[in-house]
């Protein structure tokens, strides 16, 4: 996906994501709200609540989060009539999108 599509489909929404089997985040679903600001709140398996901000950067956005780990790149592409999160540096599978909710649908 392009900086456009990726920006109309974040910007301001919570974004529900399937981990995959043996991510080190846990089994399970993350929700991340990107605040139209360029902060993001995410919400782990573990109930972990993790903040930071985030950006578009060329086709990937970037995470970078507060006292953790920063130039976090994601790339979105379409496969299987699914949205997929892959690492921007080496295209490994990380997540895949189950739903988008307008708005901070989780109060993170």
């Amino acid at each position: 996906m392009n900086a456009e599509q990726i920006d109309g489909l974040i910007r301001g929404a919570t974004v529900y994501h399937r981990l995959t089997d043996g991510s080190p985040h846990g089994a399970g679903e993350v929700a991340f709200y990107f605040e139209p600001d360029g902060r993001a709140v995410a919400r782990f398996p573990s109930g972990k609540i993790q903040t930071g901000a985030w950006q578009i950067e060329g086709d990937v956005y970037r995470l970078d989060w507060d006292g953790g780990l920063q130039n976090s790149r994601s790339s979105l592409t379409k496969e299987d009539g699914a949205i997929v999160v892959r690492n921007a540096s080496d295209g490994v599978v990380r997540s895949r999108i189950i739903r988008i909710v307008p708005g901070n649908a989780e109060g993170l």
